[in-house]
């Protein structure tokens, strides 16, 4: 049964950026940044490479689901229609997906803590 509502991967468009346009973004806020703001910039930075990293080692469809319900904000009612599933389903990828990223976080987490 779930290989019948398995989606087709091309029929869900690329949620991340292109390369360059993420360069350039960075480019420009570190060009006009103030020292303070640069600190709390590489913050973000690199929590954003933690989370791209996370994302990566995660299934398809947890990372797609984590992309949908989180960075994008939207509903759940509109990720099961992007998704082809039911939103029962959606609402359980979602946790299960939040439960295996919050894992794989404390294990990054514990490793640079060595």
């Amino acid at each position: 049964m779930y290989r019948k509502n398995k989606r087709d991967k091309e029929a869900v468009c690329s949620l991340q950026g292109d390369d360059d346009s993420t360069e350039l973004a960075d480019n420009i806020l570190w060009s006009h940044a103030d020292p303070s703001v640069k600190s709390n910039m590489a913050d973000e930075v690199e929590n954003r490479q933690l989370i791209t990293g996370i994302l990566g080692r995660l299934s398809d469809d947890d990372a797609l689901v984590l992309q949908l319900r989180i960075v994008r904000q939207l509903s759940v009612r509109e990720t099961a229609d992007l998704m082809r599933l039911t939103e029962a389903a959606v609402r359980k990828k979602y946790e299960r997906a939040v439960k295996r990223a919050r894992k794989l976080l404390m294990k990054e987490m514990m490793l640079d803590g060595e």
